[in-house]
């Protein structure tokens, strides 16, 4: 029912919007002189006595409907889920609006539907993208914020049950409202997403009150935090008072982010396919790194110039730092970034992880790390084609032996190049540099999931993070 309220609003708020666009996209051609003239008092502007208003409405309610339809086509009538579904929802609009453009267009060769006039119809495209756009994010800012959620706990404190807690707070449009966790052990390590969020309620046996005095409607249970009786115990709990119950059955790191669930004939199963691109992917993925780089390369020009004139001027040494890393299909090549530390940094310590107790910066160094401007040279390695833009981020061949060592699965990470920035990068950046493991989850999950437009989302997320300078070092 509230799906179809949503709904319902949406298209009526759309039938108001379509005669606006019309309306806006006639005056911004033939009212602006006039406007400029009489209001403004100015002497610029033609004034067009000819074209009037009535001649573009006359038969609104066809340009209405065909707008109608194509934005249904389109889906923008559906609730858009997932990471900045805001994205999404915008690309859709684009097509719509100019799928509805270009038809109104060729219709009007054969029907008078509306008179041709290539700046009306050039600002009623432009019109709306811009207004559908802001429409749609009021109405999802209100339909959300009036939204009822389920309040929900969750049972645990381990990675997997901090993972879990982490993904219902980061999904806006989950049906659930998360409170906090219960748990015999205090929860260390908390991922960085999750950390202004975490609460923690309680021990096991302290839940059973708080669920009822809270009026609790969900519980998550990590369930390798509770035996069998405990388990049994909160089962029968929730059957009694109609609380729904989920269980997180964990995975080998191996399959966590990568496996899927398939049902044959009524039996559960967990299936596992390769990670692997198509042609298609790979020459699409590919054709968006170059002009993207390129782009990023023309417009940062002249901050790459001043960067090396300031690490010439305040230290000694090349301005140019080079590094092994290792890249697709576990081959080696050589990283490029502005240099931040002096020349023979690690001379003594050896390889080391940067933390936020680094002190071997030149001057201006750290400012260089904080807003990832050491890390711009890059794009000639993504242009080498020996990195992506987007994509695990490629590590030092000594920390990728000694993290196999450990999880020899490591290594299924460079089925895809690394990027400059990726989906773990958003999800905590310097905060997973030391949890390569953690980080790798991150990393099989974007691969599983990749698509042109997720690339797009995690550069858009990335701007914004670097230009806060979070977690950082």
């Amino acid at each position: 029912m509230l799906r179809h309220k949503n709904t319902f609003i949406k298209f009526l708020v759309d039938l108001i919007s379509i005669p606006f666009i019309v309306v806006v996209a006639y005056s911004l051609k033939f009212k602006i002189g006039w406007t400029l003239q009489h209001v403004f008092k100015l002497s610029y502007g033609a004034i067009y006595q000819h074209a009037q208003v009535e001649n573009y409405l006359e038969n609104i309610a066809v340009i209405t409907l065909i707008w109608v339809i194509s934005l249904y086509s389109s889906g923008l009538y559906t609730s858009y889920k997932g990471v900045m579904a805001e994205v999404d929802e915008f690309i859709k609009i684009f097509k719509s609006v100019s799928a509805a453009i270009i038809l109104l267009t060729t219709i009007s060769f054969f029907v008078p539907i509306i008179p041709h006039s290539r700046f009306v119809i050039l600002y009623g495209w432009i019109t709306g993208i811009i207004w559908f756009s802001f429409t749609r994010y009021l109405l999802n800012s209100y339909l959300q914020l009036n939204k009822s959620k389920k309040q929900c706990i969750v049972v645990g404190s381990s990675q997997n049950a901090l993972t879990l807690s982490e993904r219902i707070c980061m999904n806006s449009e989950f049906d659930f409202r998360y409170l906090g966790n219960f748990s015999n052990n205090t929860a260390t390590d908390i991922p960085f997403a999750l950390q202004k969020y975490y609460r923690y309620l309680g021990d096991f046996d302290a839940l059973f009150t708080r669920v009822l005095s809270d009026e609790i409607e969900a519980i998550f249970v990590e369930k390798d935090e509770l035996t069998e009786q405990e388990l049994s115990r909160l089962i029968i709990f929730c059957e009694e008072h109609f609380i729904e119950f989920f269980i997180h059955h964990p995975l080998s790191n191996a399959l966590s982010g990568v496996a899927t669930y398939q049902d044959i004939a009524g039996m559960p199963l967990l299936s596992y396919k390769p990670l692997q691109f198509s042609a298609q992917d790979s020459f699409i993925k590919r054709f968006f790194d170059i002009i993207s780089s390129l782009l990023l390369l023309i417009t940062l020009s002249p901050l790459f110039v001043f960067t090396a004139i300031w690490i010439r001027l305040t230290s000694k040494g090349p301005i140019l730092f080079r590094q092994t890393r290792v890249g697709l299909y576990n081959k080696t090549f050589e990283i490029i970034k502005f240099r931040t530390m002096p020349v023979n940094a690690e001379e003594k310590s050896g390889p080391t992880w940067a933390d936020n107790s680094e002190t071997r910066y030149i001057k201006g160094g750290k400012f260089l790390r904080k807003y990832s401007i050491d890390e711009l040279p890059q794009l000639f390695n993504v242009l080498k084609n020996d990195m992506s833009l987007i994509g695990p981020r490629p590590e030092r061949p000594y920390f990728v032996d000694e993290i196999c060592k450990e999880a020899p699965y490591f290594t299924l990470r460079h089925q895809i190049k690394g990027g400059l920035s990726g989906w773990a990068q958003i999800h905590g950046r310097s905060y997973l540099t030391k949890k390569p493991i953690e980080k790798f989850k991150y990393d099989l999950y974007y691969i599983k999931n990749w698509s042109l437009v997720l690339d797009i989302k995690i550069v858009i997320k990335s701007f914004f993070i670097v230009l806060k300078g979070e977690e950082a070092y």
